[in-house]
Parts: C-alpha cells; structure tokens; sequence
C-alpha cells in the first residue's frame, strides 16, 4: 500500500495523467478502506478541469468526515472554482476553525485567513452580502 500511495503521490505531483488513472484504479482496488482517495480522485479531476466531479468527491469526503481539514478545504476550492463563493467562504473558515480547534498544522494560517479575507471582501460586494456570518 505504502508503495502504491506513494506513487500516485508522485504522479499527482508531476501532473502525469496516464501513471494518475492507473495509480488511482489500483489504489482503489487495493485500498479500498483508505479516506486518502478522496482527496486524490479531487486532485485528479481539478487537473482535468472536471471541477464539478472533483466537488462531488469533496463533498462524499465532508460527509464521511466532516472534521477533516482537507476534505473542507477540498469542498472550498471546488466551490470557489465552481462560482459558489458564499459556499467557499464558509467552507475556507470551517477549515481554519478545524485546524485551529484540533491544534493542526496541515495548511498555512496566514494563506488561509488571506483566502478568507479575500472571499469576504467579494461577497461583501455581491448580492450575498446580506448573508455573510463573521
């Protein structure tokens, strides 16, 4: 397992599309337990511009665990991607909060509260302004 993780891993990285759907068959088939699929069937599809079928991997990945900083921060990006910036917004300060309330160090603090910072800024000026929470 560790092997094949490690080279789709290394595939998703150098963006080779070809080693990314043989890695990802086999790893499915061979680690079918693992939560990590979700997160690299989502970088897969974000690398193939299929961004509505990367959100719909994120989104399985909140439900199964929605205290994961990943899964949330996946589900925020594809929204974000996907035009859904109210969606974005919340899902971006789940994660910070995530991280924060379980002492992890997974994304840069200062990145995301910049992205969060930004989100608000936008929507502060759109028609869901109304329904912004702080």
């Amino acid at each position: 397992m560790n092997i094949l993780k490690g080279n789709l891993e290394k595939s998703i990285l150098e963006s080779d599309m070809e080693r990314i759907e043989e890695y990802l068959a086999a790893y499915e088939r061979e680690c079918t337990e693992d939560f990590d699929i979700y997160s690299y069937y989502v970088s897969y599809y974000l690398m193939t511009e299929n961004n509505e079928k990367a959100k719909e991997y994120a989104e399985q990945a909140v439900r199964l665990n929605p205290f994961s900083v990943e899964a949330n921060y996946n589900y925020a990006v594809c929204s974000e991607l996907l035009g859904e910036m109210l969606v974005a917004y919340d899902y971006y300060r789940r994660t910070k909060y995530i991280q924060k309330k379980f002492e992890l160090n997974i994304l840069d603090e200062n990145e995301l509260e910049d992205k969060i910072l930004q989100l608000k800024g936008e929507l502060l000026h759109s028609e869901w302004a109304d329904q912004l929470t702080d």
